[in-house]
């Protein structure tokens, strides 16, 4: 067979609409479904399962199409050896049906089990048209049927059956919608009566030919009243179903295929000498042929969901719609679309059958037989003046033009203004008269004395490009760069919309109670008479993109022309409700590409929306639209794959849409899913969320890969959707579960709390244990101190009193040495009283040192009538200091005080107590003398001592004295 190449085919198709034949007065269209790469050829089978996704078979294994992406089924799950070849190929129900010869294997998508199974001999089809049950006959005569419980099991043997012939083999098996079943074999076909056969007659053979021309029966099909059988070199009988007389035999080699629907025999013919060799027949009808070469349809399904038939030919997948009552008006557009293909269209208008279309190629007239050029300038908008004459506006500052249909002359209008430039952005018929929308002003166009004149009406530098006027009950109203503005009498201008800021609106739509707005950026937006804002609709409401550059209605359909192609909503109960864009680029445009604003034009003759965008014309036709009330195509989940931190498997999970729920493991931290529309071809916007993890929608497309990470442990819902699916029955909605990890779950958390809890209790109960020792070791010291010690230096004292009273020799040489020894001891009592009072956990608040320093210096400074300022900041006083700090703090400040009291010769002591910064500052100042440190006047083993002491608590020590300011004593401790 020759094969043809991809570029070959797509230039038959755009040439020829590839094939189209007409049944009882339907049309079939073609539409190449575009694989990637070498799929694009030699394919043995194709089919379709429940959720519309395309399998198909090479020798290269088994397929999936999700409408972007092909994906090899995994060959070890169908337990065969890899490149095995299937004879044939079924979905039904959740299960794929996959025979290589003898043997079946039937794969249930939603367990993932696949049995096998023997069947004896190979069936030629497998026949799917009662969907309560799946029948099939292998050529030795063994039924076998087919259920979701019991699997495949035998059901009868045709070749026990009276009438059956030795060295009979069944070739094909048709099944009616009455369970009728019908054989044939090589030479006949026959019904199954019971327990016997109803044989028609043998075919004959006809002169001049071999003696077995009838070898194998490739393809059949059953109406109501007809049996169609087509045999492998492309011979055709067709009978009469109930009593198998043949009623029409062609023994050539035309057909290569037949086929049922809507009740009607369809012949695909191998070429168009074929086709013509063919004679009229009230059994069918053939138009044209499926291509001029042949192209070996080797398997065809037809799809009563979405009501087209799958064809998989060596030249790749075909599928073909019939299309309903519709007339020549779509092929007669064929050579417009190809014409305009990827020219910017600028303007659209049709009368009298004819198409006049502006592009920046220049300006054309258009019928389905010619294409005109009328002049080279680039026309902006297009407006019917009346039937013989159009009036358009010119981009690059022309101005304004008319065009004659009649005399096809093309003239600009006289201008009446000393500018040299005049650009018009919008046209709007006003009574005779015709307002234009210009940069920054409203025109008057006027016909005066025969001929058109342009006049100022207003200029007002905050409208900018006036892009649309419309006359809404009585009211002119204006959309332009800043917004949506009303024009009052005397020509005033108020503004309506937006309230604040500036809001580009592009186009209008008078709706009965508001107006619709086709905004740059914020999609459509409904208000009121007023300005006030009734309703908005964005991408996520059905909206293809949020720039609307155009909207037009068609009866109850609203067509909006976006910077992302078309949109149409279905308007009844003046509810806008998104429809399915009918995508077919060859007989209606590229509907996905970017619109071009005054680029539209309603056709109530033809019932078209005619839009031009930067891909050339599209046109929506009302018939596609005025049935659809609802959105059958549905956006669900293609595959899932999951990986861990480095990379993803390599495998894709091609049946997660068919779990009860998504279990993802603790391992799966990269997660990739694949949305689809499998029965849109090509890539398609759509929104998905993931309910509890993050509820916003996400715009998507069905060409790429969305990758999540690391996805916390929970339960969340997978949604998704297309943007026209507005109603929550229409999405696809999959439970996932992320299993936490051990660490992660309530179970191994309770016990992590349970045992930090016991840690902080033990070190909790070891640290009271440690303090309550330290008091109690505290306590019995101080005790110690002061009943011991105290006593002790208490009777030193006494002692040295009733020495001095008995002694009387030397007197005043032991009165002097008892004296020493009185103030030493009372020192020592002094310093005893100091350290007890230090340790004593009752004073361990800093507020009671404060006290104490205040009353040491207080009265001891009050004997020499010295002034003591004692300033403390309120940020220290709640302080906490340890025993060792608050003592050499106490013991520093005494030294300094009562050096000052003892040397200074000052009437003022000073001291400031302060947080600053993180550090604990201390400063005792006098007004004084000062000294030099020679050793003298205190500046020997007072000042060591106190440098020691600040050491020991990690503080600094800083000593300035002289004659002229006296001394300051400054301790440094970074403590709070």
């Amino acid at each position: 067979m020759q094969k043809l190449t991809q570029t070959r085919l797509y230039a038959l198709v755009i040439g020829l609409l590839f094939f189209v034949t007409r049944v009882g007065g339907q049309t079939f269209t073609s539409q190449v479904i575009n694989l990637p790469g070498s799929f694009n050829r030699d394919l043995l089978n194709a089919t379709r399962d429940s959720d519309g996704f395309i399998w198909f078979t090479n020798n290269e294994g088994l397929w999936r199409f999700d409408g972007t992406d092909v994906k090899l089924f995994n060959y070890r799950k169908l337990k065969l050896q890899q490149n095995a070849a299937a004879t044939n190929l079924y979905c039904y129900r959740q299960f794929i049906f996959f025979n290589a010869g003898a043997v079946m294997r039937v794969y249930n998508r939603v367990t993932g089990q696949c049995n096998v199974y023997d069947l004896g001999d190979s069936p030629f089809n497998i026949d799917t048209t009662n969907p309560a049950k799946l029948f099939c006959i292998t050529n030795n005569g063994q039924a076998w049927k087919f259920s979701a419980d019991y699997g495949l099991q035998k059901a009868f043997n045709v070749a026990m059956f009276d009438g059956w012939q030795k060295g009979m083999m069944v070739q094909h098996t048709l099944v009616d919608s009455n369970g009728t079943v019908y054989v044939c074999v090589r030479d006949r076909v026959g019904i199954l009566q019971g327990k016997s056969i109803m044989w028609g007659p043998a075919l004959k053979v006809a002169p001049g030919k071999t003696k077995y021309p009838f070898i194998t029966v490739y393809s059949a099909a059953l109406t109501s009243q007809y049996l169609g059988v087509q045999y492998y070199n492309g011979q055709v009988i067709i009978y009469d179903k109930h009593t198998l007389q043949p009623l029409y035999n062609n023994f050539g080699n035309a057909v290569a295929y037949c086929f049922t629907i809507n009740n009607s025999l369809v012949f695909i013919p191998h070429d168009s000498i074929s086709a013509a060799g063919l004679p009229k027949s009230p059994l069918f009808t053939l138009t044209r042929c499926l291509s001029p070469d042949f192209l070996g349809v080797k398997s065809l399904v037809y799809t009563a969901a979405n009501n087209n038939v799958l064809a998989a030919t060596g030249a790749g997948l075909i599928q073909l719609t019939p299309q309903y009552g519709q007339n020549n008006t779509l092929t007669d557009n064929s050579k417009i679309l190809s014409f305009f293909h990827n020219k910017s269209v600028r303007s659209v208008c049709r009368i009298n059958k004819v198409l006049y279309v502006g592009t920046y190629n220049g300006f054309f007239a258009c019928t389905p037989d010619s294409i005109h050029k009328i002049t080279t300038l680039d026309i902006y908008t297009i407006k019917p003046l009346n039937d013989s004459m159009l009036i358009c506006s010119i981009e690059g500052g022309v101005g304004i033009g008319f065009y004659n249909i009649n005399t096809k002359q093309f003239t600009l209008i006289s201008k009446q203004e000393p500018v040299n430039t005049i650009y018009v952005y919008a046209l709007y018929k006003y009574g005779k008269e015709w307002l234009a929308g210009a940069g920054n002003q409203l025109k008057l166009l006027q016909e005066q004395n025969g001929k058109w004149v342009l006049r100022n009406l207003l200029f007002d530098s905050v409208l900018g490009i006036v892009r649309d006027i419309k006359r809404i009950n009585n009211t002119t109203y204006i959309a332009c760069q800043s917004g949506v503005f009303i024009l009052n009498p005397g020509n005033k201008l108020k503004k309506i919309y937006p309230e604040q800021g500036a809001l580009r609106v592009y186009t209008m739509l008078d709706e009965g109670d508001g107006i619709w707005l086709g905004t740059h950026g914020e999609g459509l937006v409904k208000i009121d008479y007023k300005g006030n804002v009734l309703q908005q609709m964005g991408f996520n409401e059905g909206l293809a993109n949020n720039f609307v550059y155009s909207l037009v209605k068609m009866q109850n359909l609203v067509v909006a022309g976006t910077g992302s192609g078309v949109s149409v909503f279905n308007n009844n109960g003046n509810v806008m409700q998104p429809l399915p864009v009918v995508r077919n680029d060859r007989l209606y445009g590229v509907t996905d590409g970017e619109c071009n604003h005054s680029a539209f034009f309603y056709d109530s003759v033809t019932q078209q929306v005619i839009l031009g965008g930067v891909n050339g014309l599209v046109f929506v036709n009302y018939s596609n639209y005025s049935n659809n009330s609802s959105n059958q195509n549905k956006l669900i989940l293609s595959y899932l794959k999951t990986g861990s931190y480095e990379t993803n498997s390599a495998e894709a999970n091609l049946f997660a849409s068919q779990e009860s729920k998504i279990i993802l493991q603790p391992e799966d931290k990269n997660i990739t899913l694949k949305f689809a529309a499998p029965n849109i071809t090509g890539p398609t916007d759509g929104l998905f969320r993931i309910s509890g993890f993050d509820n916003e929608w996400q715009r998507i497309s069905t060409g790429q890969e969305v990758n999540l990470y690391a996805l916390p442990p929970g339960t969340y819902l997978l949604q998704a959707r297309l943007p026209t699916a507005v109603n929550e029955s229409e999405w696809f909605s999959k439970t996932i579960v992320v299993t936490p990890t051990f660490y992660q779950t309530i179970w191994f958390k309770l016990l992590v709390g349970a045992g930090c809890l016991s840690i902080i209790y033990l070190i909790w109960h070891s640290k009271v244990k440690k303090i309550e020792r330290e008091l109690q070791l505290r306590a019995m010291i101080a005790s110690d101190l002061h009943d011991d010690i105290g006593s002790t230096l208490n009777s030193i004292s006494v002692y040295t009193e009733v020495a001095t009273q008995q002694l009387q020799r030397d007197a005043i040489r032991t009165k002097s040495l008892l004296d020493n020894m009185g103030v030493a001891s009372r020192g020592m009592i002094d310093r005893m009283n100091d350290i007890v009072w230090a340790i004593n956990p009752k004073n361990d608040d800093f507020e009671n040192v404060l006290e104490r320093m205040r009353f040491f210096a207080g009265e001891l400074l009050s004997g020499k009538n010295m002034l003591l300022e004692f300033e403390v900041d309120e940020k220290v006083i709640k302080a906490r200091f340890s025993m060792q700090e608050r003592k050499n703090i106490y013991l520093i400040y005494k030294e300094a005080v009562n050096n000052a009291y003892k040397y200074s010769g000052g009437t003022t002591v000073r001291v400031q107590i302060q947080k600053e910064g993180y550090n604990f500052t201390m400063a005792i100042e006098d007004n004084g003398d000062g000294f030099k440190s020679d050793g003298k006047n205190g500046g020997g083993n007072g000042l060591a001592n106190m440098k020691n002491r600040a050491k020991e608590i990690g503080g600094r020590l800083n000593i300035t004295s002289s004659a002229e300011t006296g001394t300051t004593v400054q301790l440094i401790l970074r403590k709070l």
